[in-house]
């Protein structure tokens, strides 16, 4: 297949519940419905996750910007923190921060349990956040500020790409 792919949002949940718990499916979770790149999700600190106003605080540029939580997301990042208070969020057993190849292996299997022919990537992810957005808001704007675009012809490549425009 050339070109990105995106998964429709009736496969989400089957995706997730597919992912190795905790860590896998948290991430998941957490590419799908933030849509944020790996190296932000990959930085994230246990204090990032405001669970009590079901918040997750994304370092984007050179500020941090709330996301809610979608309920899906929230309880596997309830799991994930665990009774932990500081540390990276997605974090080895020795307490280090997880690499990116390890974080991107984490979404291959994923991909792999799940049944998908194609190989899953953070960024198939990310796309599939950008599609299901873009289904249901048809606000480009809104669109471009969420996936932290700094172009609006940015986006509207992005959408180009997943043949959506």
């Amino acid at each position: 297949m050339t070109g990105r792919w995106w998964i429709p949002l009736a496969q989400w949940s089957d995706l997730i519940q597919a992912a190795a718990p905790p860590t896998g499916r948290a991430l998941v979770a957490g590419l799908l419905y933030t849509g944020a790149r790996l190296g932000t999700v990959a930085r994230l600190r246990v204090t990032d996750v405001d669970q009590e106003n079901e918040t997750l605080w994304l370092t984007v540029g050179e500020g941090r910007e709330p996301r809610d939580l979608h309920p899906t997301l929230a309880g596997q990042l309830r799991r994930l923190v665990g009774g932990r208070t500081r540390g990276p969020l997605f974090a080895s057993r020795r307490g280090g921060a997880l690499c990116d190849r390890q974080l991107r292996r984490l979404v291959w299997h994923a991909g792999q349990c799940a049944g998908f022919r194609q190989s899953l990537s953070p960024e198939s992810l990310r796309a599939s956040f950008a599609a299901v957005l873009w289904e249901r808001s048809d606000d480009l704007d809104l669109l471009q500020e969420t996936l932290g675009h700094s172009e609006l012809w940015c986006t509207r490549r992005y959408l180009r790409s997943l043949g959506l425009l």
